[in-house]
């Protein structure tokens, strides 16, 4: 199947997905327009709440990109992060967001593989956030009891895994370079050379144990700040939720989200929320209707990302870097 043909493909499913809730009930435009009507102060304190996540997003991997040489400002940093999610919502898959990002930094004379090694510390840092988040909301529910316990213990279980799984990962990732072979065949050394210079990026910034410990608690909050994101829309929906819940909930849905299966996992994440809100006891529909609010509160971002992105100037390699946007003489964030 060529590229095309699996794009229409991932619209195609994201559109079913949307129609399947829409048919069932489960997505009512009419009733989240008047929501939307009744509490606009609620719906923009999400998007403004989601605008502050993004920030610190921004922050945080300005201060991993410096590792490889680039000095990012703090405006520059979260305009780079707009534009990561600008090309993520419009494609299946977070991965070219962050390529496109990327590709807009390499044009201050610092290698693209060096630059995606700080972009894997980055990602794995939002990654791992994000478990040990789950992890310690599902912890809560099993104190409380109640109706979300029995999905907090499996939940837990998950989370602590995998969280176990990605601090090894990250704490033992400088150790990768030495794991790749030598290769002498004349096809396989360019690649091995990017990979090698990649990994080694890598292994700047996981050697920095402070550092680590500093962009996971960034992590930390901003996750702490999606279930305050979360809050408010369920807020304009007229639904009372306990911060647990959401906890629990939202990474289910954030992990759907990042599934190659539609553009900005469209319908697959309302469909995760129909899932997880019933087997509390609430409606489906509450649940499918507060992740589309809350893809609302996020995707209102992708639109200045998007224009960022198309009237960002790539300066020719070897030429001084502008004074707009950049704080290279700046403190740390």
């Amino acid at each position: 199947m060529s590229k095309t043909a699996l794009w229409v493909a991932k619209i195609g499913i994201g559109i079913g997905l949307c129609w399947v809730l829409w048919d069932r009930g489960l997505l009512r435009p009419g009733a989240l327009a008047e929501r939307f009507a009744a509490h606009p102060h609620l719906a923009v304190g999400a998007a403004l709440l989601h605008g502050v996540v993004f920030w610190v997003m921004g922050l945080r991997w300005r201060i991993v990109a410096r590792t490889a040489g680039p000095h990012l400002g703090r405006f520059e940093a979260f305009r780079l992060t707009l534009i990561s999610l600008g090309i993520s919502t419009c494609l299946p898959g977070n991965g070219a967001g962050d390529l496109a990002k990327g590709w807009v930094v390499t044009d201050r004379d610092h290698p693209f593989p060096k630059i995606l090694g700080t972009m894997a510390i980055d990602r794995w840092s939002g990654i791992t956030g994000m478990f040990l988040s789950w992890t310690l909301w599902s912890a809560f529910s099993v104190v409380q009891g109640g109706s979300l316990s029995l999905i907090g213990r499996w939940t837990l279980l998950v989370g602590a895994l995998c969280s176990l799984g990605c601090l090894m990962a990250g704490f033992w990732s400088a150790q990768a370079e030495r794991w790749l072979p030598q290769v002498e065949h004349r096809w396989l050394v360019r690649p091995m050379a990017f990979l090698r210079t990649t990994l080694a990026s890598v292994a700047r910034s996981s050697t920095d144990r402070r550092l680590l410990v500093r962009i996971l608690a960034i992590s930390l909050a901003a996750q702490i700040m999606i279930v305050g994101v979360g809050l408010l829309c369920a807020g304009v929906l007229d639904l009372s939720l306990p911060a647990t819940a959401l906890g629990v909930l939202l990474p289910t849905t954030m992990i759907g989200n990042s599934l190659p299966l539609s553009p900005g996992g469209v319908g697959v994440g309302e469909s995760i929320g129909a899932l997880g809100f019933s087997r509390l006891g609430l409606r489906a529909s509450t649940g499918s209707e507060t992740i589309l609010v809350l893809r609302f509160a996020s995707g209102i971002w992708a639109i200045p990302g998007l224009v960022s992105w198309m009237l960002w100037k790539r300066r020719h390699p070897g030429s001084q870097a502008p004074e707009e946007g950049l704080e290279a003489n700046e403190g740390e964030a």
